[in-house]
């Protein structure tokens, strides 16, 4: 069993293969499926530096952004965060938080493994920006698949054939394009009197005559 197939399993033997495990997430998922420390049982040796030579950069800026969160909330409980500190989102809030206090202040929670210094700064990052949205006006129609557009610099309008097909077909299968088409198949069937046949009669039937 792989690390992703036993997710959200619970397993008395928990019996683990750590030889060949790509992260420290990996090695987590595994040993956390066992339900009491007896009945772990690693089957050989495995890669120690992997989950004691340090995290990434991303999971370190995580952690020390969920620590800033943590203090935002703790001063704002207790009425002692200033009005300014704000924002729509995470990022602009920590940019509001940080360009207060300033980018060498470190929480007091913080632990020393993600902690930052003036020889190691944490860069005070621009907040992202939140995607715009566009209404769709409503000279534009899609119609039988095609886009119908009209510039408003001329009267000219120009067709755009959309792909609505996204899937991939099974091989050697054929589908219909068109409701008139199942409408004739259909009548085709009361024409021969095949409406009565079983479900996998009438496939095998459809298959004979596309």
């Amino acid at each position: 069993m792989t690390d992703f197939n036993s997710q959200e399993r619970t397993r008395p033997d928990n019996v683990c293969d750590l030889q060949n495990y790509r992260s420290y997430q990996s090695v987590y998922t595994c040993l956390s499926r066992g339900s009491t420390y007896d009945g772990t049982i690693i089957v050989q040796g495995y890669d120690p530096l992997k989950i004691t030579s340090g995290i990434s950069g991303y999971l370190r800026q995580e952690f020390r952004e969920l620590e800033l969160l943590d203090e935002v909330t703790r001063l704002r409980y207790a009425q002692r965060l200033q009005d300014s500190v704000q924002g729509v989102n995470r990022s602009a809030l920590i940019h509001a938080f940080r360009t207060w206090k300033g980018t060498h202040y470190v929480p007091s929670t913080m632990h020393k493994a993600i902690r930052w210094t003036k020889d190691q700064p944490f860069e005070l990052k621009k907040p992202s920006e939140d995607a715009v949205f566009q209404l769709v006006s409503k000279s534009k129609a899609v119609k039988s698949g095609v886009q119908h557009a009209k510039e408003s610099s001329s009267g000219d309008i120009k067709t755009k054939h959309i792909d609505v097909a996204h899937f991939v077909p099974a091989k050697d299968t054929k589908g219909l394009a068109t409701l008139s088409s199942d409408l004739a198949l259909f009548q085709l069937l009361e024409q021969r009197e095949l409406t009565s046949m079983h479900f996998a009669e009438r496939c095998c039937w459809y298959q004979t005559v596309l």
